[in-house]
């Protein structure tokens, strides 16, 4: 190669880092050159494309932020949203993370080399969370889920998960809308791999195993999660909480539930909180309607 060639294309690597700093709006610190993949790869992990409500982040040095629209989150980020709030975010990898209301997660982990090869630990804190792998990764515990004490490794997938803590019981709940997964559970010592409409629900007390199960959704459910009949995409249903019984069969309320705080707007996100109903497509797409007009 001659030098004349070799100077052309350090000069075009770095024309194109400027470019891609630029776009990203913090001089050279939003994206690195990876010299494993050897190609140049963002230094965030992804930005907000749709919220609703009160949403914010803290990041791994402390620092809290409210979100808005395109705002980027970062490595160790822990997001958490309001009451009568939701929270979509696109990942670089185009992965989707829709976060319900009175919900907290954190990226754990995000190794990203290119869409197809990375690795990824979405943990998910408290409250609902939906995520969509939409490109497979190499190898099958490339991407996971956590959800307390249990955890969902996949190469691509989609999948529901809930987790709440009540008194000393704490419930952690994971649907499989697509693909396969290997589900490990520390606190029954329990392996599996979970197909799609296979919903598992386990729960500890006092951090140790109480109850587990698996329920097979019937279609129609599969179908309402799933969004197969939606005339908008833009957001998709969560999954409403399994009742949290305690030792003597007694379902147990969970006094965050009781507040008095006033949100007028939990009407447009009921969806997001009860089973399907035979008119959900109209709520979700007056909601998705209204979200675009904003």
């Amino acid at each position: 190669m001659s030098t004349l060639i070799k100077l052309s294309l350090i000069s075009l690597f770095f024309t194109s880092m400027n470019i891609l700093a630029q776009e990203g709006g913090n001089n050279d610190k939003e994206f690195t050159y990876d010299k494993e993949s050897k190609s140049i790869v963002p230094n965030y992990i992804g930005k907000v494309d749709i919220l609703r409500g009160v949403a914010t982040k803290v990041s791994a040095n402390g620092k809290s932020a409210s979100l808005k629209k395109d705002m980027k989150i970062y490595k160790q980020d822990r997001v958490s949203t309001s009451k009568a709030s939701v929270l979509k975010i696109k990942m670089v990898d185009n992965t989707t993370v829709t976060l319900g209301p009175k919900s907290e997660m954190n990226f754990e982990k995000f190794v990203y080399r290119t869409k197809k090869d990375r690795d990824s630990v979405i943990s998910l804190m408290k409250g609902k969370m939906r995520v969509h792998y939409n490109i497979k990764a190499p190898k099958r515990d490339s991407l996971k889920v956590k959800v307390k004490h249990v955890s969902m490794g996949v190469r691509g997938t989609k999948i529901l998960a809930n987790t709440k803590k009540i008194k000393d019981y704490h419930l952690s709940q994971i649907l499989l809308i697509e693909g396969e997964g290997f589900v490990q559970d520390t606190h029954h010592d329990h392996e599996f791999i979970i197909k799609p409409k296979d919903h598992y629900v386990s729960s500890s007390y006092k951090e140790k195993k109480y109850q587990k199960k698996l329920i097979k959704i019937k279609g129609d459910e599969h179908d309402y999660y799933k969004g197969k009949t939606a005339s908008s995409t833009d957001l998709l249903p969560l999954m409403p909480f399994q009742k949290i019984k305690d030792h003597q069969g007694n379902v147990l309320s969970d006094e965050s539930e009781l507040d008095s705080e006033d949100d007028s707007s939990s009407e447009s996100l009921d969806y997001l909180e009860q089973p399907p109903k035979p008119d959900w497509k109209k709520t979700l797409k007056k909601l998705n309607n209204r979200l675009k007009s904003e």
